[in-house]
């Protein structure tokens, strides 16, 4: 029933928006796949003994699944189309998946006693740091270069392009650079790098 009303709320049809959305999500996967080797070489992170690469592949493709609704939610607003019924069902079903995944990891390690604190919160900062760095220097680059000829204070946008940088630290209602609201893309951004 959902689904027949979803087609038929489609911007422009509801097979239109059924492909945009299988097309979004399966674009996420196939770029996914695609920097994962690069991704592993950045890190320097090779195949660690004693883990799991099943489950771990499972919570990748969950993450990835999480990170294609979300765009998939700006595309389709992008497009006109009013309900992404396919990418909102897909990332709410991720998010389960990958939290329950997750949870039984970390349970299972800390039973065996394989869970170093230290170590753990180290490398999760070695993962998510640099690619959080990496998006919000991308999106304070094409925030920009569509404010190039607003003229700002030196001191003024510094600060503005700190507040950006700190986001993910701790989010606020507010976030702009250079009277471009900034939520739009570090929304997403940091959505990515968090994933």
């Amino acid at each position: 029933m959902q689904a027949a009303r979803f087609m038929v709320e489609g911007h422009s049809g509801g097979m239109d928006a059924t492909f945009v959305q299988m097309g979004v999500i399966a674009a996420a996967y196939l770029v996914a796949v695609a920097a994962t080797p690069i991704a592993s070489w950045i890190v320097g992170q090779g195949r660690s003994v004693g883990r799991d690469e099943g489950l771990d592949g499972m919570r990748g493709a969950a993450a990835v699944a999480v990170v294609g609704c979300h765009l998939n939610q700006y595309m389709c607003a992008f497009l006109g189309y009013t309900n992404p019924f396919i990418g909102d069902h897909l990332g709410i079903l991720a998010v389960q998946l990958f939290f329950a995944l997750t949870g039984y990891l970390f349970t299972d390690r800390a039973i065996i006693g394989r869970i170093d604190p230290f170590a753990f919160y180290v490398n999760r900062m070695r993962r998510i740091l640099p690619l959080y760095v990496f998006v919000v220097i991308t999106a304070l680059a094409i925030a920009l270069s569509y404010s190039w000829k607003t003229v700002a204070p030196l001191d003024h946008t510094l600060r503005e392009a700190l507040s950006v940088l700190a986001f993910g630290l701790w989010k606020s209602d507010e976030l702009w650079f250079r009277g471009i609201n900034m939520l739009s893309l570090v929304g997403i951004a940091w959505t990515l790098s968090y994933e």
